[in-house]
């Protein structure tokens, strides 16, 4: 079996759990050779990669027993043999096999790194439109205080605005649920809210 074979037969998630890698959660799971707590490593089955949002690190299925292991690509494809039961075929790859693999590689690690780019991007700006209704509804709460008891001011129609905020109270809270989905989100669901996203700003 050739290096390219074994890779194809390999599953991300098999060799996750044979490393030692704890129970995956919605396709995510925990940076355990780092120490990390969160679920900040996201899994695709489908392309066999792996990418740590948090560390700011991934690749393919050697990277991650690289990574995992703390040891260089030769014993990493010596432990992924073992871990398949099978032998490599000692014919190095072909120059077309070498370039067909740098080529996948790089076009996973340009993805992962638009996608983490992306969801910084889009949090920062969720973040700050969550401060901001959240400043908006302190300041007219302030504002209706000082003058709710004024029956001179009862015309005035600024109450219009501060009512119209006050019923609309439920935007900081969908707002927080959209973020905590976001941070934990796999880089499937990332696709699919970045899709999602770009179509309702097109809208």
């Amino acid at each position: 079996m050739t290096a390219r074979e074994l890779l194809d037969r390999a599953s991300v998630t098999a060799v996750w759990a044979a490393l030692g890698g704890p129970p995956l959660r919605h396709g995510r799971g925990q940076a355990w050779w780092r120490g990390g707590d969160g679920h900040n490593v996201s899994l695709h089955e489908g392309r066999g990669l792996w990418h740590d949002h948090a560390g700011g690190m991934g690749g393919g299925i050697l990277d991650l027993i690289e990574t995992a292991l703390g040891c260089d690509r030769r014993a990493a494809l010596k432990w992924l043999v073992a871990h398949l039961g099978t032998s490599l075929d000692k014919r190095p790859l072909s120059s077309g096999d070498r370039c067909d693999y740098a080529e996948r590689r790089a076009r996973a690690e340009s993805v992962a790194r638009e996608l983490t780019a992306w969801r910084t991007a889009y949090l920062d700006s969720l973040r700050e439109r969550r401060n901001r209704f959240w400043d908006t509804e302190r300041r007219a709460s302030a504002w209706a205080q000082r003058h709710l008891a004024d029956q001179s001011m009862a015309d005035d129609p600024r109450w219009e605005v501060v009512w119209a905020h006050a019923l609309d109270d439920q935007e900081g809270d969908r707002l927080d649920r959209l973020m905590q989905r976001l941070a934990a989100a796999s880089a499937t669901d990332l696709l699919v809210l970045r899709r999602t996203a770009a179509s309702a700003e097109a809208a």
